[in-house]
């Protein structure tokens, strides 16, 4: 008798699933700046977001618990995760691969997903 399996690598409860092609989708004023290894965002719109998910290249997700007008967030971009639990290559002193580029980024509010604007992707 032979048995198979399969193992699964990264964090299975962290891994986030991309539903933006089926989502209507509105510019915003949201920010986007990355440096390094990290991003920071600023939402200059004139609204408020509850709960949602950062999206980063229409495949890493990020949670984060809301974003008010005027307020600027910073997130790590090793947590950002796909839906297979792989983590955004970010790069770093340590990095064995090449940093992935920021070319795209979203915020899901709900049913809607909401276009950032990437100002900067200065890797290091």
């Amino acid at each position: 008798m032979v048995m198979c399996g399969c193992v699964a690598t990264g964090n299975a409860r962290s891994a986030q699933v991309y539903a933006g092609d089926s989502l209507p989708k509105r510019d915003t004023g949201i920010q986007l700046i990355r440096r390094g290894t990290s991003i920071q965002l600023t939402n200059t719109s004139a609204t408020s977001f509850g709960t949602g998910t950062i999206w980063i290249n229409g495949a890493f997700g990020h949670p984060i618990d809301g974003f008010s007008i005027g307020q600027t967030i910073k997130l790590s971009l090793h947590n950002f995760r796909n839906a297979f639990g792989e983590r955004f290559r970010a790069g770093g002193f340590f990095a064995t691969e090449r940093p992935e580029p920021v070319v795209m980024a979203e915020l899901q509010d709900g049913d809607e997903m909401l276009r950032l604007i990437v100002v900067e992707d200065q890797v290091r």
